[in-house]
């Protein structure tokens, strides 16, 4: 069903962790960035919409305020608000937002006390938007911390902590009203705004893995797992309505189209696949096609038309995005 496109190379490679791509399509500009991070190093590169050229290789050393060192960055993520885009990394001690190109950084968060000389294990990771000036980031506590963003400028205030889960959060999808969040434990917690905060309202427990992504379509909740599976929930009740044994390995980044439903998932199974999701009275997930990279530990993923006509992944210590489009 796809076929590989010419690979994007990077000017440095990208480490094992999940979720590690975020793709930004600037439709002023009529550009595509591909960001991945290593160590303490984001990678980023943009090109012509069309494919054509490489307009711009930058890498960014994520390092704390004050000269205090580089810090390792656990994710990065492309977020898009209605009057601006933003680079977010989510670090060890602490959070960092730049510029949509990363030249320059808007916003410090620290994790732990500046004064303290003891090591601190800190980290933050999971990053989404929520509606129009929300962003929020998961932390190894259990907290999901919500920050408000403004139109333009360096305003940028933490709103709200939220603290239901009680180990580090993994992963965070929002859409619309509702933001869905999963921790190490597997366990899944959905939140919805109610007078400009989040409450929770369901808690979906976890079946002993990990939960590596979650992504909200419409009214269902698709979920995965170290153990390799995929979880269909009603976003509603919270009620499993389909599972599938996907990969044969961890699960290491999923993405959705919102138009039509196609899911695509990368594993470290080296195994990129896609689904199609239906829904109905009984939802189901219906797996599309599959693409092998082969002997590459897969590690991010996402698709680059909003369509799902195309889609591009990244792997362990590659120092290139792997594309692939329809034959």
């Amino acid at each position: 069903m796809y076929r590989k496109e010419k690979s994007l190379s990077m000017k440095g490679s990208t480490s094992a962790l999940c979720h590690n791509l975020s793709v930004y399509t600037d439709n002023d500009k009529r550009t595509q960035s591909y960001g991945v991070v290593h160590k303490s190093v984001a990678n980023i590169i943009t090109i012509a919409a069309d494919g054509a050229n490489v307009l711009m290789q930058r890498q960014v050393i994520v390092k704390e305020p004050g000269g205090h060192g580089s810090t390792i960055v656990m994710q990065m993520k492309y977020c898009e608000f209605p009057e601006r885009s933003l680079m977010v990394m989510a670090c060890q001690r602490g959070i960092q937002i730049y510029e949509s190109d990363g030249s320059v950084m808007l916003y410090w968060h620290s994790l732990v006390n500046p004064e303290s000389n003891e090591v601190s294990k800190a980290y933050a990771r999971g990053i989404c938007t929520l509606q129009d000036s929300m962003l929020c980031i998961g932390t190894d506590s259990g907290t999901i911390l919500v920050f408000e963003i403004p139109p333009k400028g360096t305003n940028i205030l933490l709103k709200e902590s939220l603290k239901e889960h009680v180990l580090p959060i993994s992963c965070l999808h929002s859409h619309g009203l509702v933001l869905a969040s999963g921790d190490d434990s597997g366990c899944i917690i959905l939140w919805r705004v109610e007078e400009s905060q989040l409450h929770p309202y369901k808690r979906i427990d976890g079946l002993g893995s990990p939960c590596s992504g979650v992504r909200l379509w419409n009214e269902l909740l698709v979920a995965t797992y170290g153990s390799g599976h995929i979880r269909l929930f009603k976003v509603i009740s919270g009620h499993m309505c389909a599972e599938v044994t996907a990969h044969a390995r961890w699960i290491n980044a999923i993405d959705v189209v919102h138009r039509n439903g196609m899911v695509l998932t990368v594993s470290e199974d080296s195994f990129a696949k896609i689904w199609q999701l239906k829904e109905g009275d009984a939802p189901e997930i219906e797996h599309l096609s599959s693409e092998c990279v082969q002997n590459v530990l897969l590690c991010g993923a996402a698709f680059t038309h909003p369509d799902g006509t195309s889609f591009c992944v990244t792997g362990c210590d590659l120092a290139e995005v792997i594309c692939f489009t329809t034959k």
